[in-house]
């Protein structure tokens, strides 16, 4: 009888838990069921599925490769296992990816409600806070922009540290504080911005357990080792990688104005969450004479200078203030970052603005002595939660494809670079390559000094068969980057037909250029099979690109082109096959493994190659069509 009475009673204490998180699951997910069904962008996407050939196959070597190396200018191994895991299911269909990320966010969700209820004991608090970190409009590129995947991931783990280091303080067993320090591990190894992250468990040690600074230094050592270790990684990927954005302007101006209205920049947009675009205009002009930059870091720091002056009288805002400033500083251009400002970087920063503003409407609940004070108040979050639902929803229809997300941007920035570069390339893809010189040009034009864009315009001259065009604007890119290998390819591609002895030059200045480049290699390769007719040459070549790319398929095509020149049938087919297993999608691969097949006197696997072929692509390009919009990439 008692035990019965045990159980009807943690029944009874699980339902409300049950109830508030299948609440939170089912608004979220009735603002996110849309996202379900959108396709990739032309934003980082194909770079992070389609043409991530390290993803392509779950092998003991890929993972390894995964975790000893820097790739994309940055450190996060795990967020490509987990593409990796997701590539094995879903392949290059953007359906999948998306359902994962607004599964990601649910838990997410879920993981604020019950920390917030931990630290708070307030079922009102943590309800509420977790429905509008949820709903907020900031929250919608996390969400639905697959390459930003690992923002999820970072925040899941981060959220998932912080309950387990909470029950380790509560309960003092070793078994959660290793358990937070793994989950960290985690969140650290999937994006970088959690590098700032012990900080907040550093804190939360401080503010509810009152624990010594002695002891709270030692804890926290361990999460520290793996952030610097992060950090370290991170720094030196992007100088390998030349990623860290030039500054808009030179001096410490730069350090001492931008962070403070970084900051600013993301409170007001927390607040008032209207005109959120994918792509924020440069900064440019930045000084503390320009009032565009200076009143808002002068607003900013007067708030740093209250809460600190009154941390002790005002503490939940002093502690919100200060934990918002933590979470957020790896994205506030200590370092100049491509993406001065951006959605994405607010993810977790957000549930501190969503903390304060949650408690101060349980404070005011709390006081209320009457019932149209309360009424009041619940109005007043209704409101909120309409609103935010309101324009989640709406900005959510932005990131339904490359075209929506870049007119989008277009919208509220007509003399935005990036964005008509972008819309270029959706264009291109869709074959209306007029448009897409036009967009270029003009994203060109408007002062987008990126070496990969030019290029771009350059390949897309080569499309349409504009080859003296093609050769104009390679020749005076080159002229302005001459340390850019990427124009001497393009160069050597134009000149391959009619002046053979110019393009050989240009392609071998390529590769002594930039050594590391695969595709250098494969260019010329491609060139010394196709009109040297020197297959030794051109094998020679492709190994090179292979042990630098040794999992892209096209290199492995062209080592069987080779082999099938001098004869070597079987060994063709051979390694056809296993460019197969590299890349099952690859028309070409299916179609030169059906015509070698057909040679060695197997007509039906013929047969069925050749209809691989003609499935994958139907109507096969014209030579013209082949220029490649990133021959680097």
């Amino acid at each position: 009888m008692s035990q019965d009475l045990t159980s009807s009673r943690k029944l009874f204490n699980l339902l409300p838990w049950l109830g508030s998180l299948g609440l939170l699951a089912g608004i979220t997910l009735f603002l996110y069921f849309p996202a379900g069904h959108f396709e990739f962008t032309n934003w980082d996407d194909g770079m992070y599925i389609a043409q991530n050939s390290i993803i392509h196959k779950l092998t003991a070597d890929r993972v390894q490769k995964i975790f000893s190396s820097l790739i994309f200018a940055n450190y996060h191994p795990v967020t490509l296992l987990s593409y990796a895991f997701q590539y094995h299911f879903f392949g290059i269909q953007p359906q999948g990816y998306h359902w994962v990320n607004i599964v990601f966010h649910i838990l997410n969700t879920w993981l604020v409600c019950l920390i917030v209820f931990q630290i708070s004991r307030s079922w009102i608090l943590s309800l509420t806070s977790a429905l509008l970190f949820s709903l907020h409009p900031l929250q919608v590129e996390s969400v639905v922009w697959v390459s930003s995947h690992k923002t999820l991931l970072s925040a899941f783990f981060s959220l998932a540290a912080v309950e387990t280091y909470f029950l380790f303080l509560k309960h003092g067993k070793r078994f959660f504080y290793f358990k937070a320090l793994m989950f960290y591990a985690l969140a650290v190894f999937s994006k970088p911005v959690a590098i700032t992250f012990p900080l907040i468990l550093s804190g939360m040690d401080r503010l509810s357990f009152r624990t010594s600074w002695k002891d709270n230094i030692r804890r926290i050592l361990p999460f520290l080792l793996f952030a610097g270790t992060e950090l370290g990684l991170v720094i030196l990927a992007h100088l390998k990688e030349k990623a860290f954005a030039p500054m808009a302007s030179p001096g410490p101006e730069f350090y001492s104005v931008v962070p403070l209205w970084t900051i600013f920049f993301y409170l007001k947009n927390a607040v008032f969450p209207v005109h959120l675009i994918a792509l924020y205009p440069p900064l440019a002009h930045v000084s503390w004479f320009n009032g565009t930059y200076a009143i808002p870091a002068l607003i900013c720091l007067t708030l740093i200078v209250l809460a600190f002056a009154l941390r002790k009288r005002f503490v939940y805002f002093s502690a919100t203030l200060i934990g918002f400033i933590v979470l957020l500083a790896p994205t506030i251009n200590l370092l100049p970052l491509s993406a001065p400002a951006a959605d994405r970087y607010m993810y977790l920063p957000l549930l501190m603005p969503v903390l304060f503003f949650c408690r101060s409407l349980e404070k005011f609940w709390n006081w209320s002595k009457n019932i149209f004070a309360k009424s009041l108040i619940a109005s007043v979050m209704t409101a909120v939660v309409f609103a935010l639902f309101t324009i989640s929803r709406h900005d959510l229809n932005h990131w339904h494809d490359s075209h929506a997300l870049w007119t989008s941007v277009l919208r509220q920035q007509p003399g935005h670079a990036m964005a008509h570069i972008k819309l270029g390339e959706y264009y291109y893809e869709k074959r209306n390559v007029d448009e897409a010189i036009r967009l270029t040009a003009k994203g060109v034009s408007l002062g987008l000094n990126n070496p990969v864009f030019a290029k771009n315009l350059v390949a897309m001259y080569m499309a349409k068969g504009e080859y003296a065009l093609a050769r104009e604007n390679a020749l005076a890119f080159s002229k302005q980057v001459p340390q850019d290998e990427r124009f001497y390819i393009q160069l050597g591609i134009i000149e391959s037909k009619e002046n053979p002895e110019k393009a050989l030059e240009y392609f071998k200045k390529a590769t002594e250029i930039k050594p590391g480049n695969p595709f250098a290699w494969f260019q010329l390769g491609r060139f010394s099979l196709d009109y040297l007719k020197q297959p030794q040459t051109a094998y020679t070549c492709f190994l090179k690109s292979l042990a630098l790319d040794p999992y892209h398929a096209d290199f492995h095509i062209a080592i069987a082109d080779c082999l099938s020149q001098v004869g070597s049938y079987q060994q063709a087919i051979n390694v056809l096959r296993y460019a197969l297993t590299l890349d099952e999608h690859s028309a070409d691969a299916w179609l030169n493994l059906g015509n070698l097949l057909k040679l060695t006197g197997d007509e039906n696997a013929s047969r069925e190659a050749l209809q691989k072929a003609r499935e994958i692509a139907p109507s096969p390009e014209p030579s013209a069509q082949k220029a490649r919009l990133d021959y680097s990439s």
